[in-house]
């Protein structure tokens, strides 16, 4: 059917949206055009029937650009799905907000991936209600980045390679951790005992010990104690 009345896409949506076992089988068996149905409800008896739609199906529009087309009256109408053991609290809507981005909103909004996500290069994740921080895939540097905002290469804190190496402040990190920052002080190691400050801990070139270094009064002193 190339055109459907409203009526009978109101339908289409009951079965999909209320959450039912039941299906109904709605036909003209001697039409050869469109066929127009009317009433005010319809009610799904049968359990063994089956829907079949040779054609485009719209809900709230006359354009068929898609195999399924679904004109919102509003900003936040849209799909609603009901759960299958709580139907009338348990739900969830997708809509298409004014900015063309698909929102997903109901009683919980738990969004479970039981297979992988996968979001393709330059594709931001979008963190924070005012776009607060982002992660994305650079393919023009190769890495995963941690943004503050929303756009990729600016203002990135934290770079991973797949060499497993890790950017802070650079997107381009040449060792196994490479920190570049803007600032004075650019690592601040600090502790909260009252007995002993902060310890760098190294192995030792022979691979087998370990040196610590720790500070007093502007000099680093090494040692093989450890100061842990």
């Amino acid at each position: 059917m190339k055109k459907i009345t409203s009526i009978l896409l109101s339908v289409i949506m009951s079965l999909l949206f209320v959450g039912t076992v039941t299906y109904a089988k709605i036909y003209n068996p001697t039409a050869t055009n469109n066929t127009t149905v009317t009433a005010d409800n319809f009610v799904a008896t049968g359990t063994t029937a089956t829907s079949t739609f040779l054609g485009m199906l719209t809900v709230g529009t006359t354009t068929d650009s898609a195999v399924i087309t679904i004109g919102q009256p509003n900003d936040s109408d849209g799909l609603r799905m009901y759960g299958w053991d709580d139907r009338a609290n348990y739900y969830s809507d997708l809509y298409i907000n004014e900015f063309g981005n698909l929102i997903s909103t109901g009683a919980y909004g738990l969004m479970n991936f039981k297979n992988n996500l996968k979001i393709d290069d330059d594709k931001e994740l979008i963190i924070g209600g005012n776009a607060d921080f982002s992660i994305v895939y650079s393919n023009l540097q190769d890495t995963l980045q941690f943004n503050i905002g929303n756009s990729s290469d600016v203002g990135t804190v934290l770079a991973i390679t797949p060499t497993s190496k890790v950017g802070i402040g650079t997107t381009s990190p040449a060792t196994l951790l490479d920190v570049f920052s803007t600032a004075t002080t650019t690592i601040k190691i600090d502790s909260n005992s009252v007995t002993q400050g902060g310890c760098l801990k190294m192995k030792d070139i022979d691979g087998v010990g370990y040196s610590y270094g720790t500070s007093l009064a502007g000099v680093i002193t090494w040692s093989t104690v450890s100061c842990e």
